[in-house]
């Protein structure tokens, strides 16, 4: 379902001042895209948390302490290519329309098949940048949406990501995930 209208507003003493429409989801002519790609072909890799270093102005500790899991899964999800070196993407005025996702599942969660993630033990935090400067931001625990890993080795993981979506972005799809340095192996079932 895709959300179109404009709001106007007129503060004591100044002229009126109207906003564009918005329109849900990446359906317009300023998608993101990534070279050779769109929306719906996002660039993904995937590292160990202990791996990870601090996104710029902040520490994972909304996401994830490392400390107390090294080994958990943390996937990012972008527009733009992302480098393993240093993955937070810069979201600026300039680089709009970009966007940025990041999921952190637990290592105890990752199993190998299908992980609801709206559990409290999994977070996430995604950027958006618009056209025209302005953007949002979110994060927190527990995400609509699953995730299923369908095969993984050291190199990559093959994952399915189904329902993870909101009113800017849908991250449905089938994704063949680089990995970043050590490979973090799902926990034996049971």
């Amino acid at each position: 379902m895709m959300a179109l209208g404009a709001v106007a507003m007129s503060i004591s003493g100044s002229d009126e001042i109207t906003l564009p429409p918005f329109q849900g989801g990446w359906a317009h002519a300023e998608a993101p895209s990534r070279s050779g790609g769109s929306a719906a072909d996002p660039d993904v890799i995937a590292m160990r948390a202990g791996d990870v270093s601090s996104p710029p102005g902040g520490d994972l500790e909304p996401l994830v302490p490392p400390a107390d899991d090294p080994d958990a899964l943390v996937l990012f999800f972008s527009s733009v290519v992302q480098r393993c070196a240093d993955p937070w993407v810069s979201v600026t005025c300039d680089s709009a329309p970009i966007w940025q996702f990041v999921l952190v599942v637990p290592s105890e969660l990752f199993t190998g098949g299908v992980i609801d993630l709206s559990d409290s033990r999994i977070s996430y935090h995604e950027e958006l940048a618009y056209p025209g400067c302005w953007g949002t931001g979110a994060g927190g625990s527990g995400v609509r949406g699953t995730l299923e890993t369908v095969s993984s080795d050291d190199a990559s993981l093959f994952v399915k990501l189904r329902g993870a979506a909101n009113e800017d972005l849908s991250l449905d799809g089938h994704y063949t995930v680089d990995r970043c340095g050590a490979a973090t192996v799902p926990a034996p079932d049971g």
